[in-house]
């Protein structure tokens, strides 16, 4: 609907140049629920992490064999990228190397969001290395 169609009724939340203002109601409403960008950045990391663990992660403990969770490991991260719609690629990475010189709560949630992944890979890593060397 463009915005001269409106009714008269709505005319009120114009401004004094008769057009609707760009952004405002998203932006108060998304900053009504998270306060402030940073929240919604924290929130959104969170949510992608939460993801990650129920797509990559979890599955992961069900795989006896290390070597093999290596592989698996792979596979289930790029499907969860291919599946998951993200366009920009894995978030966590993202924000890791985005806000790696940037102070704040976005840098300490992608800091230990990318840590539990680097752990993650360390010890998938460490058990399949134990497991070559016994065979």
């Amino acid at each position: 609907m463009k915005p001269s169609s409106l009714p008269a009724s709505a005319g009120s939340a114009r401004s004094p140049s008769g057009r609707w203002p760009s952004a405002r109601p998203l932006q108060s409403g998304l900053f009504a629920h998270f306060q402030s960008k940073e929240a919604l950045q924290v929130e959104t990391l969170e949510r992608a992490a939460a993801r990650f663990r129920e797509a990559v992660s979890e599955p992961l403990r069900k795989v006896p064999d290390k070597s093999a969770a290596c592989g698996f490991l792979q596979e289930r991260w790029i499907a969860w990228l291919a599946d998951s719609g993200l366009s920009g690629g894995c978030p966590i990475l993202a924000a890791a190397i985005e806000f790696d010189d940037v102070p704040g709560p976005v840098h300490d949630a992608a800091a230990r969001q990318f840590g539990e992944l680097h752990e993650l890979i360390r010890k998938l890593a460490r058990g399949a290395r134990r497991t070559a060397m016994r065979m």
